[in-house]
């Protein structure tokens, strides 16, 4: 997504667009991964690769849904 937001050639509008329909494609990937079992969500929270869509609400709630319940003494 950074790089359709800084593609100069594009019009703010059109690049307005295509980060929000990348990082769209993005957050349903993940959450079919999930679905599918994908054992270590936990590094999407820490992984810098994610930053682009990490204060998106849907991501958020993607990684919440993935944090372990605390363990009963």
């Amino acid at each position: 997504m950074p790089l359709s937001v800084a593609d100069t050639r594009l019009t703010d509008a059109r690049r307005t667009e295509l980060a929000k329909t990348y990082a769209d494609q993005a957050v349903g990937l993940l959450r079919e991964a999930k679905k599918r079992g994908y054992p270590n969500m936990e590094v999407l929270k820490s992984d810098h690769s994610f930053d682009a869509i990490r204060s998106r609400d849907d991501f958020r709630v993607l990684l919440a849904g993935s944090v372990a319940p605390e363990s009963k003494p």
